[in-house]
């Protein structure tokens, strides 16, 4: 298992971190910065549907809640969200 803090600054000044541990498995993810999502509880549900995935399910789980929900990001992309999670599991 590592656990991990991944501090990514985006193009434009904001900040995306996630902290993780992750093995073969995602065992715990926090994702907080100074962005915004609505609905407001997006990045929570996000987390909560990747614990216990394999980095490609939880990229794929991510891509799927991320059509369903529709949600609009301001200040990040769901690829930059991707691109820390592949960086701190990899």
């Amino acid at each position: 298992m590592s656990k991990r803090t991944i501090t990514k600054r985006i193009p434009g000044g904001k900040t995306l971190q996630i902290d993780i541990d992750c093995g073969e498995r995602i065992n715990y993810i926090l994702i907080s910065g100074d962005f915004f999502s609505y609905p407001e509880d997006f990045i929570d549900k996000l987390q909560e549907a990747i614990i216990g995935k394999h980095i490609s399910e939880a990229i794929e789980t991510i891509y799927l809640l991320y059509e369903k929900t529709k949600p609009e990001l301001l200040g990040i992309t769901i690829d930059d969200i991707i691109d820390v999670l592949k960086e701190a599991c990899v």
